[in-house]
């Protein structure tokens, strides 16, 4: 994906001429577009030049005002695997990995590309193969380090089987290397939690949000073996979000740990509450799914697809 496409689609898509959309934006934010001209416009169009991610961010956010309820507007009709098509391997890696050793180890992975690592969803495979799954995944995870939001004592089987819940397993010749575990619940429940009025523990069946209403994201559990299953499982949750995003509202969590944190803090989450508890203090942090998408993070992993490395 290039923001030229992007741009064009979304300005026709609204019927927008360039000089109407010129008129627009000026309007919207005089500062970032003043001395903005069809002349500018027609150079983005055409991919002769590119705006600064500043102005692709405000661009983004001008769409998504038009279009009310859109994160990533224009393309709401796109697929999980025609998002993932569009996503900067490189990009997703500096947003969710950097130099972060407690939630994304890095164990040998030469051999391995990202493209033979195999991603599934627990509710895909039968049961016993979900049994095996689970106990891997939760050994595996206790083994390096505590989870996102501790998991003992939790339902864990019965919330990856619920419809929308995601529960996602990245896999090397069958050797399970990382893990997503994220909850799909209503307003007030993902609330309660990120305010720690509520344990995850205490979560029911009817505090998940079903399909006719707005869903907001927990997310329980992240960890990767090596970074190529980070951008795998990464990559897979941006697809999901862009492609279900008129039935997600917002993407929360709580943490412990320094590098959960500045995951969430690229990721454009806003801190929410802290607790402590036994000498650990946990923030948790939320945020719309519009403004968790127009970050400048966000749009360089959008739209710079042609600007990757080899990947």
């Amino acid at each position: 994906m290039n923001f030229s496409d992007y741009l064009k689609t979304c300005r026709e898509q609204s019927r927008l001429t360039q000089e109407q959309l010129v008129e627009a934006l000026y309007l919207f934010d005089d500062i970032m577009f003043r001395g903005l001209d069809t002349t500018t416009v027609s150079k983005w169009e055409r991919m002769v030049t590119q705006p600064k991610v500043p102005k692709q961010v405000r661009i983004l956010q001008y769409f998504q005002g038009r279009q009310k309820g859109k994160a990533f507007p224009c393309l709401d009709n796109c697929s999980i695997e025609e998002n993932e098509s569009a996503l900067c391997k490189r990009g997703i890696e500096n947003l969710i990995i950097g130099k972060r050793k407690e939630l994304v180890l890095n164990f040998p992975s030469e051999m391995m590309t990202v493209d033979n690592l195999t991603l599934t969803h627990l509710r895909n495979k039968e049961q016993q193969r979900q049994n095996a799954l689970l106990e891997v995944a939760n050994d595996m995870r206790n083994s390096y380090h505590p989870a996102f939001t501790h998991m003992q004592d939790m339902p864990i089987r019965s919330w990856a089987l619920y419809p929308g819940n995601l529960f996602l397993i990245s896999q090397y010749k069958n050797v399970v290397t990382g893990i997503l575990f994220v909850l799909r619940l209503k307003k007030e429940i993902q609330k309660k939690i990120l305010h720690f009025e509520m344990q995850p523990n205490a979560l029911a069946l009817k505090d998940f949000a079903s399909f006719d209403e707005p869903g907001n994201h927990l997310i329980l559990n992240f960890f990767a073996l090596n970074p190529k299953s980070a951008v795998l499982l990464s990559i897979r949750y941006y697809a999901h979000l862009i492609a279900n995003q008129d039935n997600i509202e917002s993407i929360g969590a709580a943490v412990a740990k320094e590098d959960a944190k500045r995951i969430l803090e690229n990721m454009n989450l806003s801190l929410i509450d802290r607790y402590t508890k036994e000498d650990t203090e946990v923030t948790s942090y939320r945020e719309v799914l519009p403004n968790v998408i127009a970050s400048e993070n966000v749009v360089r992993m959008l739209f710079r697809k042609e600007a990757c490395p080899e990947e």
